[in-house]
């Protein structure tokens, strides 16, 4: 019986081999399709959850209330942290390490560019500070806090303040040496410059992998928009990198400089509320649960669009599992 079941399959294959041999490469290319097309859906969602929009790295901020009073709006609520916010957020289940955010609310005018542009260049700034414990040492080893602790050393040029600092001249008298701040740019104040601001002036391109190290002047509480009441205070910067953790338009500080000068050309509590904060959890499956403890404390999360992604990214991974369903 299992020869002549044999011979009939034999004899059947034979008859339809066309038959068969389509419907195998239809098999196999209907498996290869769903592998691909399941594989490149997970590849988005690991660029876009991952890469993008960090499952396990959230921003939280005050809730606003705001009242529209014709071209103003006027805040009502809080738009700051205070110190204890950020110790609660600290203790949350599920939270690894909490780094507290603060914009510069003061004005800036930043000043430099001339050897790449060829000339001096000036415009105003704005500016934040973050703790350099969240950007990575391999990606910005030169962004961290600037030491200012010691007797000032008394110098005549850049060669004796060491790689970190320069010399001051602009004082009377002898010059004293200065330490470097470091800063962080995005890489869309890059892309922004490169694609449309350099064709506006007529500007060279620049390559952002060798920007580290370029120096640039900064004038805390100067403005060109109005006149200031407090002598600016000049610092002169070195770019530490181009980073995903700085502003997305303006310069990025070590977290202590921005209070430092908050409270110094600000109002003296200025130095202590913080305007966000960044919450590293220990897995993305926390994250409704941080989500929600969160809320519960009248605060926002910032996503930047995250759970939209996430959305877009279920629906694109089914999309393309159906395809290669039909197609198998």
């Amino acid at each position: 019986m299992r020869q002549g079941l044999l011979r009939t399959v034999t004899a059947d294959l034979r008859r339809h081999w066309r038959h068969f041999t389509a419907a195998s490469l239809g098999i196999v290319l209907g498996v290869a399709a769903l592998t691909f097309f399941l594989a490149l859906g997970l590849q988005v969602r690991e660029f876009l959850l991952v890469q993008v929009f960090p499952s396990d790295l959230i921003e939280v901020a005050p809730e606003s209330s705001d009242l529209d009073l014709f071209a103003l709006r006027i805040d009502l609520g809080r738009d700051a942290l205070e110190i204890s916010d950020v110790k609660a957020l600290a203790g949350l289940p599920g939270v690894e390490a909490v780094y507290p955010k603060m914009r510069l609310t003061v004005p800036a005018l930043a000043s430099g560019g001339n050897s790449i542009f060829g000339a001096g260049m000036q415009t105003e700034i704005v500016a934040d500070g973050v703790d350099p414990a969240l950007v990575s040492s391999v990606e910005s080893p030169l962004f961290r806090e600037v030491s200012r602790e010691g007797p000032p050393v008394s110098c005549a040029d850049d060669a004796v303040c060491g790689e970190d600092g320069y010399c001051d001249t602009t004082g009377f008298g002898p010059g004293v040496c200065r330490p470097f701040v470091p800063v962080l740019v995005s890489p869309y104040v890059v892309e922004l410059y490169n694609s449309a601001f350099r064709r506006a002036y007529n500007l060279p391109k620049i390559n952002p992998s060798a920007l580290e190290g370029m120096v640039f002047e900064m004038s805390f509480g100067a403005s060109s928009f109005r006149p200031v009441s407090r002598t600016p205070v000049r610092e002169r910067m070195r770019l530490a990198g181009v980073s995903d953790r700085a502003i997305p338009l303006g310069v990025t500080l070590p977290l202590g400089e921005v209070q430092r000068l908050n409270s110094l050309l600000g109002s003296p509590d200025a130095g202590n509320k913080f305007h966000s904060a960044i919450i590293v959890l220990t897995s993305g499956k926390v994250l409704p649960q941080v989500v929600a403890s969160v809320e519960e404390r009248g605060l926002v999360v910032r996503d930047r669009g995250a759970r939209r992604a996430a959305l877009v990214t279920a629906v694109v991974i089914f999309l393309l599992g159906l395809v290669g369903v039909v197609l198998l």
